[in-house]
């Protein structure tokens, strides 16, 4: 069929807004066990586990712990991709396509889950957990219908680059990996995928979805790392033949100071401008302008950090005092509660966030 964006949920129908109080109702409170590593299709957990998850709502108390794997045990990742590297290439377009529909599927049935586990890992806004969830479903479906397409042409041969490591940020904790993860999968790469360490559970119900479907353990595995000396090792590692990173302009210039002759492809911050002109419709600008300022508390690369206003705009006194309007009464609190439209950042303000 053709490509479709997936629908968000429908807010405006009474069974969605009793679903919603379900979310609230089922994971407020949940408490979770040790997320471990899965490498070589074993779960990896240590007796003492190293990292840390919060909860941006209550960030005095611990959410979950997660297990870094030690230097050994991420090394023999990459060997595990290696080995699994001829035999995932040679899954055929079409059943690799099947499977793909299979996650996509399993993303859609599992959207309550998904959404719960982003709002208490994240801190982030139901509403804005729901149209997550919708892109991680056109990522899929994207890549599936990329990949057959492609494969249509018969004048061409496809090679994969090899092991692709999928570190994603926290602020996009399902959607990003999906897309990292199915765009390396696609092209019949092994894939070690790192999730953010704010947002490890959520990595760990995605990653799930994705073998429940049929994705092979050993094809797709899951790592958590230290920083250093393990996570430096593991990018200066040649036997990774390309890292997907979504993050900070820092980490990308870090990355490639430590391998220069990394394939790396890093979608990283920016500054992100609204322009108003004279004959805009100003209501609809000021809309426009707080949602992009404010969805996620404005912890994105595309939430609006400038307003450029054409003269007659900035001048006009009813606008500036409508603006301010608007903004004031925007509601601060918990996401838990659903009139909150700024909810917690996910760590305490810093220069960075100036």
């Amino acid at each position: 069929a053709p490509f479709e964006n997936d629908p968000d949920t429908d807010f405006s129908l009474e069974q969605n807004r009793t679903w919603a109080l379900d979310i609230k109702k089922h994971w407020e409170h949940k408490t979770f066990e040790t997320v471990p590593c899965v490498i070589n299709s074993e779960v990896i957990e240590h007796p003492s586990p190293e990292g840390i998850g919060i909860d941006p709502a209550q960030p005095e108390k611990i959410l979950y712990t997660y297990t870094f794997a030690t230097w050994q045990e991420i090394s023999e990742a990459i060997e595990t991709a290696k080995n699994q590297q001829s035999k995932w290439q040679a899954v055929s377009v079409e059943d690799k396509a099947a499977i793909f529909a299979k996650a996509a599927q399993k993303i859609r049935q599992r959207r309550f889950d998904l959404t719960g586990v982003m709002m208490r890992d994240g801190g982030k806004a139901l509403v804005e957990c729901d149209v997550e969830i919708s892109e991680a479903v056109d990522f899929i479906e994207y890549y599936l219908r990329s990949m057959l397409e492609m494969n249509q042409n018969k004048e061409i041969s496809w090679t994969p680059k090899g092991t692709v490591l999928v570190t994603p940020p926290w602020n996009f904790p399902v959607s990003i990996p999906t897309g990292g993860i199915f765009a390396a999968l696609a092209a019949g790469n092994c894939v070690l995928f790192k999730p953010a360490p704010e947002s490890v559970l959520s990595g760990w119900l995605l990653v799930n979805a994705f073998w429940d479907a049929g994705i092979p353990k050993n094809v797709l595995q899951f790592i958590n790392c230290a920083d250093n000396p393990v996570g430096s090792q593991l990018i200066t590692d040649e036997r990774i033949n390309s890292v997907i990173l979504t993050g900070a302009t820092a980490t990308a210039e870090l990355f490639m100071n430590m391998r220069p002759d990394l394939d790396l492809h890093a979608e990283t911050g920016g500054k992100n401008a609204l322009i108003v002109t004279a004959l805009s419709d100003r209501d609809l600008a000021i809309k426009d302008l707080i949602q992009s300022a404010f969805g996620h508390s404005g912890q994105k690369c595309s939430a609006a950090s400038l307003g450029i206003l054409e003269a007659e705009v900035y001048d006009d006194p009813h606008f500036l005092k409508q603006l301010k309007d608007a903004v004031e009464s925007l509601s601060v609190g918990s996401p838990w509660n659903f009139k909150s439209k700024v909810t917690p950042l996910i760590r305490a303000p810093s220069d960075a966030l100036l």
